[in-house]
């Protein structure tokens, strides 16, 4: 939709996109709260092995393997910001969950760390930005790095991300923690809805500016966006397997580990960044790719450890 017509998600465009977004934003944050199930917190408290594991790789070693790559020249230099965006982001929060789970894996622990990691990241993320990616953006990210940005930027922290989410936190509460169905579903579309919007908007700009004429560049961030899915999965699986931990808390710390958040990073993005950046069709990019790929690699391994789940069932049985 942004290809054919990004006229719509241009700034004073007919979408409105310079408030919509913002709207958006404090909206998804604040399903975000609905959605965080905090009373499993205390649940998982005692593993501290796994969550320490879980935490250090997602905000720690995942973004210095990224760092690296950039650093040394791997990636590419229009790619390079977008990367290390998606290295310092959370985990997912219902797919780790929900794959964890189906798969045979401790649902409490995946529950617990989906949960601190997208807390943490509310502070982590702005914190990675601050450090490595806003230099790197140039004399125009610099400038706006002062004292004036930071203040501006920490005031829509608390009123597009912080307080949205202790609203949606407080209504949880009211509300329940068990909801219908219908319910889930609804939040679950509307959700989805608010991300493929930001993405839409984030899109335009760049097809409006360079997108459309650095197609063929595309397939390197898809490549490289693979390349760190596959290094992340190997890693998380094999580093599981080196620290003791059984299959049961292994596959929580796979999971967790791996994934990217994209409901959290597609909103920080913009936030961060601000829609009219000329850049941010290439600080997204890397995250659409990324998340697209976790989601297809998930499911196939989801498959497979479903079978060998309910072939040992059925072994078992028969003994």
């Amino acid at each position: 939709m942004a290809w054919c017509w990004p006229e719509g998600g241009a700034p004073n465009g007919p979408l409105k996109p310079e408030v919509t977004t913002k709207a958006v934003v404090a909206l998804i944050f604040l399903l975000q709260g609905l959605n965080l199930p905090l009373d499993q917190l205390r649940q998982g408290l005692r593993d501290w092995r796994l969550h320490l594991f879980v935490q250090f790789f997602c905000f720690i070693l995942f973004p210095l393997a990224a760092l690296g790559l950039v650093v040394s020249g791997m990636i590419p230099v229009p790619w390079a910001p977008g990367f290390l965006f998606l290295a310092i982001l959370p985990t997912t929060i219902s797919t780790a969950i929900v794959y964890t789970s189906a798969s045979g894996g401790d649902s409490v622990a995946a529950t617990f760390n989906a949960t601190l990691s997208n807390l943490l990241g509310i502070l982590a993320v702005p914190l990675w930005c601050a450090f490595f990616i806003f230099p790197m953006e140039g004399v125009a990210i610099a400038e706006a790095s002062s004292d004036g940005f930071f203040s501006e930027f920490l005031a829509k922290l608390l009123w597009l991300i912080v307080t949205p989410l202790c609203v949606g936190l407080v209504f949880r509460r009211i509300l329940g923690n068990e909801s219908s169905a219908p319910r889930k579903r609804f939040l679950r579309n509307l959700s989805y809805g608010c991300v493929l919007f930001i993405a839409y908007a984030g899109f335009c700009q760049g097809f409006l500016g360079a997108g459309k004429d650095s197609g063929t560049s595309w397939w390197e961030a898809l490549v490289w966006a693979a390349v760190l899915l596959v290094w992340a999965k190997c890693l998380t699986w094999g580093l599981g397997g080196l620290l003791g931990f059984e299959r049961k808390r292994r596959l929580p710390a796979f999971f967790c580990s791996s994934q990217k958040s994209l409901a959290v990073g597609l909103p920080m993005g913009q936030l961060l960044f601000g829609l009219e950046h000329p850049k941010l069709f290439f600080l997204l990019l890397p995250l659409i790719f990324y998340h697209m790929l976790q989601l297809l690699v998930g499911a196939i391994l989801l498959g497979r450890w479903q079978d060998d789940e309910s072939a040992t069932f059925r072994s078992e049985d028969s003994l």
